[in-house]
């Protein structure tokens, strides 16, 4: 699913993202059961940004891309 995730970056700006976002699941650790699965962690995949409407997607660093998939999924595990 897609969410739409904004990041401040100063004063008054902020960052405009859409997030891939994948729940996860619980799995099932019984191997008795016929769908035995191992648990999937949650997820969320940087997909672009835009500041002031504007796509600023392509001159973003991999690693401002990177922390902001981490914090889009830290806000919804809380």
């Amino acid at each position: 699913m897609i969410i739409e995730f904004q990041h401040p970056i100063g004063p008054g700006l902020t960052l405009v993202c859409e997030i891939e976002y994948y729940p996860g699941d619980p799995g099932n650790p019984n191997p008795e059961s016929g769908t035995c699965c191992p648990p999937e962690p949650e997820q969320a995949f940087f997909c672009s940004a835009k500041l002031h409407g504007v796509d600023v997607t392509d001159v973003l660093a991999d690693h401002l891309k990177k922390y902001i998939e981490e914090r889009a999924l830290c806000s919804m595990l809380h």
